[in-house]
């Protein structure tokens, strides 16, 4: 027997919000001193994770009877389980902590894990300490956690919610629709007015089809006329979702959604330029507070755990090739910059393509030399849907090598006329009447040889 890994990877797991407590002093993620983190555990699950405590042979291991702690967790708040319970899906307190005969290994502990930069603790059913010893991430030395909000606020852990922002919008849209619906229903269930001497059931009065209500007066019976203003709700439903849009900067052309009104082309790209430019700064913080860290803290993961080769892919573009990479090659530290967002106008391909258009059309008539006809052109190509671009492209080598053929067939043909242009000079006679230059049939064969191989450089 041998100890194999069968995992070596990152593995990333969504914390619930209830699931997660950091430090209340704390601005940011680094700047906690700790944070909790709760999971939950079957009594399987537990054993399983002291015994690898135990094999990790790293700080120090608390003699704790478990079985006496069997039960405790049902007592204990569950904040994620209220959502659920709101809406009459979630479990009584104790349904799923405590069993007893052959499912005993199924009874549920709650763990708290606690983390600092180079620490880690384990509470089981908040009251007994488990485990407490160095954290393992010893290469990054950071808490394993990445947080991010959609609108952050100053000196604050936790921003606000795109939902937080269009929540009294989002209040006003369902009263406007309940109104709506209520108007409906009473339109179709219509109200009477009855006369007090009048001898009417009041059954006759529900609606139903066909119904006949007899009476002795057609004063009797008269309905209460409820007008119909579903067409005025539509309107300020409308508005109020324009409201929630203008809050979140998000148009319905951002969203993939068809646009209330008819707009040109020209207004739709306006206005995906305008959420583009205002979604931008979000993305970018998240970019350096949320991918970096990410990208980062799994990168470093790798250097730390990652024991043996690697097929990875390096390189870009058309030089991407597989190499095998050992595990000193991954050691160092590098400068991350996750790809920006997709709705950056450039990212539209009408307008992609033509600005490379232009841009072509600039360097072919200036022919400036500071700019890569070759890499625009493939980038040109790139911007078409097609299956494989790159073959549609001679390869860089070979338009190099065809470039320095043309050059040396250039350079060699003005030599030669050079050449020509002396040898004419030095033998030339006055024309007279028994001097009449006669054309050269029968030119030199290195004459041939060259022209020959000037008209192949050409082609």
């Amino acid at each position: 027997e041998s100890v194999e890994s069968i995992w070596d990877d990152n593995e990333l797991s969504l914390v619930d919000f209830f699931d997660f407590w950091p430090d209340p002093r704390g601005k940011d993620i680094d700047d906690c001193r700790g944070a909790f983190q709760r999971g939950r555990l079957t009594y399987e699950e537990l054993d399983q994770m002291m015994r690898f405590l135990y094999d990790l042979d790293e700080g120090v291991i608390y003699d704790v009877d478990i079985e006496s702690l069997l039960g405790q967790s049902a007592g204990i708040e569950d904040g994620a389980n209220r959502r659920l319970s709101e809406i009459g899906k979630g479990y009584e307190a104790g349904d799923a902590y405590m069993t007893e005969g052959p499912d005993r290994g199924k009874n549920m502990f709650e763990v708290l894990h606690y983390w600092e930069d180079n620490r880690h603790s384990i509470l089981l059913n908040r009251s007994e300490v488990i485990y407490d010893g160095p954290s393992p991430y010893w290469r990054h030395r950071m808490k394993p956690f990445v947080v991010e909000s959609y609108e952050p606020m100053p000196n604050e852990f936790y921003g606000m919610s795109g939902v937080r922002l269009i929540n009294h919008l989002q209040q006003e849209l369902n009263t406007q629709r309940n109104q709506r619906i209520d108007n409906v229903s009473l339109v179709i269930n219509r109200m009477w007015k009855v006369l007090n001497s009048a001898n009417i059931d009041e059954d006759e009065l529900v609606s139903r089809p066909h119904g006949v209500i007899y009476v002795d007066n057609p004063d009797d019976v008269m309905p209460l006329q409820m007008p119909d203003v579903t067409a005025s709700s539509y309107q300020e439903e409308q508005i109020t979702k324009q409201d929630m849009e203008n809050t979140l900067g998000a148009p319905p052309v951002v969203r993939g959604a068809e646009s209330a009104g008819d707009a040109t082309a020209t207004e739709q790209s306006i206005k995906a330029t305008g959420a583009g430019v205002r979604f931008e700064v979000k993305i970018r913080m998240f970019e350096s507070l949320g991918l970096t860290r990410m990208a980062k803290l799994m990168d470093l993961n790798n250097q730390q755990f990652v024991s043996g080769e690697r097929l990875v892919k390096v390189g870009q573009e058309e030089a991407v090739q597989w190499r095998v990479i050992q595990t000193g090659e991954l050691i160092g530290e590098f400068d991350y910059s996750p790809s920006g967002t997709t709705l950056d106008p450039a990212a539209n391909r009408e307008i992609r393509r033509q600005q490379l258009s232009e841009m072509m059309q600039f360097l072919l008539e200036t022919g400036n030399p500071y700019l890569d006809i070759y890499e625009l052109t493939r980038e040109f190509i790139n911007s078409f849907d097609l299956r494989n671009p790159e073959k549609f492209l001679i390869p860089r080598e070979v338009v190099e090598q065809q470039m320095a053929q043309q050059q040396a067939a250039e350079e060699q043909a003005a030599m030669e006329e050079a050449m020509a242009a002396q040898g004419g000079g030095a033998q030339q006679s006055p024309v007279g009447a028994g001097n009449i230059p006669q054309p050269d049939v029968n030119p030199p064969p290195h004459m041939m040889q060259d022209h020959g191989n000037l008209m192949a450089g050409v082609f």
